[in-house]
């Protein structure tokens, strides 16, 4: 496939001071472990790949397609709308994907967290959704956000990586090309502070950068691992996230905080340590941290304050090629997320020079393992096993601790900040790690989600903050009926009436529910996550029957239900003189019951009142009232609607 001509790439207008997070929001509610699904939920299983952002996450299923689920303003979920999900949604008409990643900006002066999703299919092409307000979709067309997925303008991919509030994708000639934000020079090619709705060749004003063999991009800055394993990077290097300044000195820096050693704007050879110690090459790579700055939240009044460094500093951690294949990392050290046991604030703020995590929690990494969060690290060993270390906040660390908030550093909080590597759960194959929640795929394919909880983001119908794994829902299995309640009085255990409302008790249940109640399509809709409402409508009536519900094709188990069929009794004939019996014993009780009929052939009969039901009379004819009759009752409610309607008897008078 040819590159898309005509449409170079644009500039989306001038930069603001904005600084990239995956999210403060207002917090979920603080639980030890979170709100269970239903026990028998459906657990979300058949995932290939995993990514988190801010308050949302995407997997990436077996059948390659994408579901996605958490907080939903600019349609980063995909499915047409900015509902917010507690449980995944299908990506709308995305099929034969290969790859995903999303990504979170926060503009720190409107507190808003603009988030976006991004995924490759097998034929190369590129598509993102979601917030769009500096060109993050790439499409050449800027906008708010789009809630369905637009083709990004770029030649075939190979692999994609969304940042803070930019994305990147390698192209299958070992080139990368960038777009979206550019307040650091993240997109690398030569220029800093414009945005671009569409891809720009890294390098592209300083010499384009070749051989690459993946892209990582973070939040203010992006890496790139080479063909020969070594390391390049551009955009933020507050707190030393981007390794542009180590003892000894690759570059002149002098502060960390402004000068040529806060940013670089094209790409920069990088390296872990010199090459006679086997540290020049790497083979796998994370960039985690909030750019160097955030919002500094208080769940105790006082709400949020803007600040700059701290915790929120960047840091990044790479496994050696060579060597001993032991874990580095570098950069903001303000909680403990080098994982080397320092936790001395005042010295060890920042890692200039990358420092070796111990090797005793980090030994048999994954290749693909390490997963970078706000402030915290993950990732995966050989056998399984979760490691984790770095603050422990909202339960990020899955390890049951305390789920709340605490904004100081390992100095001030040693109990609940883990600067030394804990292995804390097991039976896992791949992590993803966002700014306060994470996910994981266990072994078998199944997806647990854990942490801060405010927008859904562990996909599992609550809002609960979790210290321990919880499954996520899976909306793809058939939906399933547990129980109903009817919406009228007097009834029977398990009898509904006509023309009025049931609720449907479950789960697996979808946006747009088909009811069908004795095998008829009624009017229903979802309500809550395990309830539907069901109208039944006065059709013909049903002696014995069942509810099921249809979801995007799936049926549900039928549950048992009766509707109840009106019945009248009465004689077959009378001698003129005598009377006859007629009863309604066998009708629900506590309804209106009208008579409606023929004499000869022609209506005679037509909603007179015949009394309350249940009811048993005597009726005594005289010669004026011979002739052939039809009789039927017509059951109603107080407020008239239609009950039921009776058989038809027939009757002469002789």
């Amino acid at each position: 496939m040819q590159m898309l001509v005509g449409i170079g790439p644009r500039r989306v207008g001038s930069s603001l001071l904005l600084v990239s997070l995956f999210g403060c929001h207002p917090f979920g509610a603080d639980h030890q472990g979170d709100s269970p699904m239903q026990e028998s939920q459906a657990i979300l299983t058949g995932a290939l790949d995993i990514s988190v952002a801010s308050q949302h996450a995407c997997a990436l299923m077996n059948d390659h397609t994408v579901q996605c689920w958490g907080d939903n303003r600019w349609g980063q979920l995909g499915d047409g709308t900015t509902t917010a999900r507690l449980r995944p949604t299908l990506v709308s008409g995305l099929t034969d994907v290969t790859g995903i990643s999303v990504g979170s900006l926060l503009l720190p002066l409107l507190f808003n967290t603009y988030s976006f999703s991004c995924a490759l299919k097998s034929d190369g092409s590129v598509w993102c959704w979601g917030a769009d307000n500096f060109g993050q979709l790439g499409d050449a067309k800027p906008q708010q956000f789009q809630t369905r997925p637009v083709r990004v303008y770029m030649p075939p991919a190979v692999q994609i990586s969304a940042g803070g509030g930019h994305a990147c994708a390698r192209i299958n000639d070992g080139t990368v090309q960038c777009w979206g934000y550019n307040s650091d020079g993240q997109l690398g090619y030569g220029g800093q502070g414009t945005e671009w709705d569409t891809p720009i060749v890294v390098g592209h004003d300083t010499g384009v950068l070749r051989n690459v063999a993946k892209v990582v991009a973070g939040s203010l800055n992006t890496c790139a691992i080479l063909l020969d394993s070594t390391m390049a990077c551009w955009g933020n290097n507050r707190y030393n996230s981007s390794l542009f300044c180590r003892s000894g000195g690759l570059i002149g820096c002098g502060s960390l905080t402004s000068g040529p050693g806060a940013r670089f704007y094209s790409p920069l050879g990088v390296q872990i340590g010199p090459a006679s110690l086997g540290r020049d090459k790497v083979s796998e790579l994370a960039l985690g941290g909030l750019g160097g700055g955030g919002l500094e939240c208080h769940s105790t009044g006082g709400g949020c304050e803007w600040v700059w460094g701290t915790e929120y500093g960047g840091f990044g951690c790479a496994k050696l090629l060579q060597s001993d294949q032991s874990v580095w990392c570098w950069g903001s050290n303000y909680n403990g997320q080098m994982g080397n046991g320092s936790t001395d604030w005042s010295t060890s703020d920042r890692v200039t020079d990358p420092t070796k995590m111990h090797a005793d929690a980090m030994s048999g990494i994954n290749l693909s393992g390490i997963s970078l969060g706000g402030n915290f690290g993950l990732a995966v060993r050989n056998d399984g096993s979760l490691v984790a270390w770095g603050a422990e906040n909202f339960g990020v660390l899955a390890d049951g601790d305390a789920v709340g908030y605490d904004a100081r550093s390992c100095v001030e909080r040693p109990a609940t900040c883990r600067a030394h590597p804990i292995a804390t759960q097991g039976g896992f194959r791949k992590v993803a790690a966002g700014a306060g929640s994470a996910c994981g795929i266990r072994t078998d394919g199944s997806v647990v989600c854990w942490g801060l909880n405010s927008s859904g983001q562990l996909g599992n119908d609550s809002t609960n903050n979790s210290a321990v794994p919880v499954p996520v829902a899976d909306t793809t299995a058939p939906p399933r009926i547990t129980g109903e309640t009817l919406g009228v009085t007097p009834y029977t255990a398990n009898t509904v009436y006509l023309n009025n409302w049931i609720t449907i008790w479950g789960y697996n249940f979808c946006s747009n529910p088909q009811v069908y109640v004795g095998g008829v399509l009624e009017s229903g809709s979802l309500v809550a996550s395990n309830q539907i409402n069901a109208f039944v409508f006065p059709n013909t009536p049903r002696d014995a029957t069942a509810v099921t519900v249809v979801c995007n094709g799936q049926s549900s188990n039928a549950w048992p239900i009766r509707i109840p069929t009106c019945w009248l009794t009465g004689p077959s004939a009378v001698p003129v003189g005598q009377c006859g019996s007629w009863s309604g014993t066998s009708n629900p009780q506590g309804y209106q019951a009208y008579w409606y009929g023929t004499k000869n052939g022609s209506q005679d009969a037509f909603g007179l009142y015949a009394g309350r039901t249940n009811f048993v009379f005597n009726a005594c004819y005289d010669a004026s009232q011979r002739g052939s009759y039809t009789r039927y009752l017509k059951l109603k409610d107080d407020s008239g609607n239609e009950v039921c309607t009776t058989n038809t008897v027939s009757m002469s008078v002789y």
